[in-house]
């Protein structure tokens, strides 16, 4: 492995990235950036991902019935997040 491979520069961003705490917030953008692909088309006019802290996905809906529909689907929302990052990323979703 040597400095201009790419696949060093990647982990060595990473390993900054873990190292200052900063994992959460990139995850959350990359959530912010793949809800269409992770749910629907329909759902990422309806939902504003907040912020991500220790598991917790923070989720700002306004819309009564997407609420209803988040928090009994809760568990396969958080499956699915999981799912795509194939990793244990969001532990609950909470809504404000």
């Amino acid at each position: 492995m040597f400095i201009g491979d790419s696949n060093y520069i990647k982990n060595v961003i990473d390993d900054v990235v873990k190292d200052f705490g900063f994992s959460e917030l990139v995850y959350c953008e990359k959530i912010k950036n793949n809800l269409e692909n992770i749910f629907s088309k329909n759902i990422k006019n309806e939902i504003e991902i907040l912020s991500l802290k220790d598991g917790i996905l923070l989720i700002k809906c306004d819309s009564s019935s997407w609420r209803y529909e988040i928090n009994i689907r809760r568990e396969d929302f958080i499956n699915k997040i999981n799912s795509f990052f194939d990793s244990l990323i969001v532990k609950s979703i909470d809504m404000v």
